[in-house]
């Protein structure tokens, strides 16, 4: 059964790393892989060792961003480790800003009151100027 890579899921992950991109495409169960990211300097993040990264199913593959570069979209790679087959799917995945600002309003959305300093929504910052 010849590798192949169909699609890369989400198609937009923030650029710090650690999120769970789900592959779709035809992949020997049995074999280790390896997913890169824009080139081979760039591997996928993998629960394990690096070579054991292995399909949840013949049709799905999941593997962790490393921290990258904002920018894109990027080339994905996968590499069966055993055959030495590899899919590519261009511009699959793209890096985006870190989302820290509205990262910040979401936690104080749910601390407690006792906890709370400043406000709970960007609305409810004080206008500067006017």
């Amino acid at each position: 059964m010849p590798l192949t890579l169909s699609t890369v899921s989400p198609t937009a992950v923030p650029r710090d790393g650690g999120y769970l991109i789900e592959l779709t495409g035809t992949f020997a169960r049995q074999n280790p892989h390896d997913v890169y990211i824009g080139t081979a300097e760039f591997k996928a993040l993998q629960p394990g060792k690096a070579g054991q990264l292995f399909p949840l199913t013949t049709t799905r593959l999941q593997a962790y961003t490393p921290r990258f570069s904002a920018g894109g979209p990027f080339e994905v790679y996968v590499q069966d480790l055993v055959t030495l087959e590899t899919a590519v799917l261009s511009g699959a995945l793209t890096f985006l800003e870190s989302p820290y600002f509205s990262s910040v309003f979401d936690i104080r959305q749910v601390m407690p009151p006792r906890m709370l300093v400043g406000a709970r929504q960007v609305d409810q910052l004080p206008r500067i100027g006017g």
